[in-house]
């Protein structure tokens, strides 16, 4: 299986891309092909709101010029795709929302008998990191990453939230049972 693992943190050497490394090393031991993105390494513009990319419907088309589709190119080349974040205010960091809110140019026809998704029927999994608790922070995630996945008619693969991690830079608290249960939770993605 393709598996695109997409890192959202604005720093390369923190608890997210640690529990991601985990997962990815997993699953290339399984014989998966692994492909690693970082957002921060590409340049991302903002979503512009004005539809152009609904003028071609049939490739993740923007009259933007940046690098936003380049990834979504290899989204849709991907079997199953990871997207991780830090937990910035209660939601995404803003590096991997720009890329979310230009999703938008994967899908046609939403809500209606017509929806249709570049992407549609891959498999999506959220794996996010906070330093603050699950209840009523980190796990506020859980419902924007659902709806987009809904969105983008996806197999949703489901979350992988890792909160208490204080620390900017990898934290004591991936601890070896977090990094088992992230390897655990990597080879339930890949899961026909």
């Amino acid at each position: 299986m393709k598996v695109l693992t997409i890192l959202g943190s604005p720093r390369k050497n923190s608890n997210t891309a640690k529990v991601l490394e985990c997962m990815a090393e997993e699953l290339a031991e399984q014989g998966h092909d692994v492909e690693n993105i970082a957002v921060v390494d590409f340049v991302i513009n903002g979503c512009m709101s004005c539809f152009a990319c609904k003028n071609n419907p049939d490739e993740p088309d923007c009259i933007q010029d940046d690098e936003a589709k380049f990834i979504f190119e290899k989204m849709i080349d991907a079997d199953a795709v990871i997207i991780s974040t830090p937990l910035y205010c209660w939601g995404f960091s803003s590096q991997i929302k720009a890329l979310i809110d230009r999703s938008i140019c994967l899908v046609t026809g939403f809500g209606g008998p017509n929806h249709k998704s570049l992407v549609g029927g891959k498999r999506f999994a959220l794996v996010a990191t906070s330093g603050g608790p699950l209840e009523n922070n980190l796990d506020l995630l859980e419902k924007p990453f659902d709806m987009e996945m809904f969105f983008l008619a996806t197999v949703n693969a489901g979350h992988f939230l890792v909160p208490n991690c204080y620390n900017a830079e990898v934290d004591e608290n991936i601890t070896p049972e977090i990094i088992e249960m992230a390897k655990i939770f990597a080879r339930e993605l890949v899961k026909q």
